[in-house]
């Protein structure tokens, strides 16, 4: 770093300067005058007793703002008023203490630069990540299915926003035959990556589980026994298991852990679909419940996970099942489309946030009346 000496000192001071600084890295280089041109370089100036000047005065606050130490020596009141916004020293101080302190300013911008790089990659990492979460969010929506076969008698809504990029809710749809279709919905502990990838581990199981496995129980016996053996993590998966039959007009389910769900009849009438069960992959032999009910033209599968009852208001109170069920009881003339964002509109109205506290999906499931 430069040291620049400016303006005039005592013979005395001036090779006492000399002399402190030679044997350090600093450059020593004297000036007549403050430069009009400044360059890019950070320097240090001590200015001796400067004129009183306007001019001058500019000069010193552009080499200030460039981010110069600028060091004012002089006495007298005039002095100290005329340049009280810099840094003041008498001119007997002693030029050890100027010394240390070109030491210090220097050894602080080595830091300063150094923690303005470790800044900039930081920020380019925090960047990049963001970048690829988006791009796995992208991905993830992708794997989640949109609609039912065209051939088949049910119409479907659905409603998934995660509380970060990634989320660990999860649901699917197999078509088993031509007239049975079975579809899950599950709530993977937690969120963000970690349960997201245990979601992508679900998807997988559920795939190779629903065309071998008869009925819920024995699905989720076999979805169970792989998890509480492949997952060594404190996370658990709560989930709602159902087999639609269209000629027989039944519908068979199974619960692990998850909330009850609900039936909206093509009457009005709302009805509770539950079965016991424990979490799926935290102990390996456990049984499930199942039960099965009519589902027939008209009728409309209402699916969510616990994110929607669990949101809290700005007091921490809970949506809860009760305004769910208000909600349901009173719009049972809206279509499925209408109705599922009547629902997330109420829920964020709720909340009085942009973002959930946790992962919601909703599924409505409409069986669609023959013509």
């Amino acid at each position: 770093m430069t040291v620049y000496l400016v303006g005039k000192a005592k013979l005395s001071l001036w090779q006492r300067l000399k002399e402190l600084f030679s044997p350090t890295n600093f450059s020593l280089k004297e000036l007549a005058s403050l430069p009009t041109a400044f360059k890019s370089e950070i320097a240090i100036y001590f200015c001796f007793s400067p004129p009183q000047t306007e001019a001058i005065a500019k000069r010193l606050k552009k080499l200030r703002e460039k981010g110069n130490l600028v060091v004012i020596i002089g006495e007298g009141k005039g002095i100290r008023d005329f340049y009280k916004e810099f840094l003041l020293f008498p001119s007997c101080s002693s030029p050890i203490s100027f010394l240390n302190l070109a030491y210090g300013f220097s050894k602080w911008r080595e830091r300063e630069s150094y923690f303005a790089s470790l800044s900039r990659e930081l920020e380019k990492s925090s960047q990049r990540l963001k970048e690829e979460l988006a791009l796995a969010s992208v991905i993830q929506n992708s794997l989640l299915p949109k609609a039912f076969p065209p051939d088949l008698p049910l119409a479907m809504s659905h409603k998934y926003i995660p509380h970060e990029y990634l989320g660990g809710d999860f649901f699917d749809i197999i078509r088993l035959d031509r007239d049975r279709l079975v579809l899950i919905i599950a709530d993977v502990s937690g969120h963000g990556t970690s349960s997201a990838l245990i979601a992508a581990m679900l998807k997988t199981s559920f795939s190779h589980a629903a065309p071998v496995c008869p009925s819920p129980q024995a699905l989720f016996k076999a979805i169970n026994q792989d998890f509480a053996f492949r997952l060594h993590t404190e996370h658990y998966i709560t989930a709602c298991y159902c087999i639609i039959d269209f000629k027989s007009c039944l519908i068979s389910y199974s619960l692990a852990g998850h909330p009850p769900q609900f039936i909206l009849r093509a009457s009005g009438q709302l009805e509770t679909i539950a079965t016991n069960g424990f979490s799926l992959g935290v102990f390996e032999d456990i049984s499930y419940e199942e039960r099965q009910d009519s589902f027939s033209p008209g009728d409309r599968l209402i699916l969510f996970t616990d994110g929607l009852i669990e949101c809290p208001n700005q007091a921490g109170q809970p949506f809860g099942r009760e305004q769910l069920q208000n909600l349901l009881n009173q719009n049972t003339s809206l279509t499925s489309e209408e109705l599922s964002k009547q629902i997330i509109f109420r829920l964020l109205s709720y909340s009085g946030s942009e973002r959930f506290t946790d992962d919601v999906t909703l599924l409505i499931i409409e069986f669609i009346p023959f013509l």
